[in-house]
């Protein structure tokens, strides 16, 4: 009976062999995968820098600077920003949303415009 239960020598050679394989693979493959996030994230925060700095606050909320309804679906345009600075993130929202947007910053999902009754659901890719 415990001749049938017992896995050969070979057979267990050969698993623990497919097992250090893929862990080495695993563990290389997060090594390579882990600096590209970083990098990426410090690309975005560059891209969203460089619109902060583009833009001023002060005009798009000013009273004198009102845009048309038609202006705001046609081209977007940065609405605010959202700060937390428990992790230091300061970003640009933008009025409309779509695919290429999303990779560079946050963008309004739903909702009015700021200044107006409603609540608004923002995205982020």
């Amino acid at each position: 009976m415990n001749q049938i239960l017992a896995i050969p020598k070979k057979n267990s050679k050969n698993f623990f062999h497919i097992l250090l394989v893929i862990s080495l693979l695993v563990i290389f493959s997060s090594l390579f995968y882990l600096p590209y996030l970083a990098y990426n994230n410090e690309k975005r925060n560059k891209i969203s820098n460089a619109i902060m700095q583009s833009y001023s606050l002060e005009k798009l909320y000013s009273l004198s600077n009102t845009i048309n309804i038609e202006d705001k679906k046609l081209s977007p345009f940065v609405i605010g920003t959202l700060e937390i600075p428990s992790i230091s993130l300061v970003q640009p929202v933008y009025s409309t949303i779509n695919e290429n947007l999303l990779k560079v910053s946050i963008c309004k999902f739903y909702g009015p415009f700021p200044n107006e009754a409603g609540n608004m659901c923002i995205a982020r890719a």
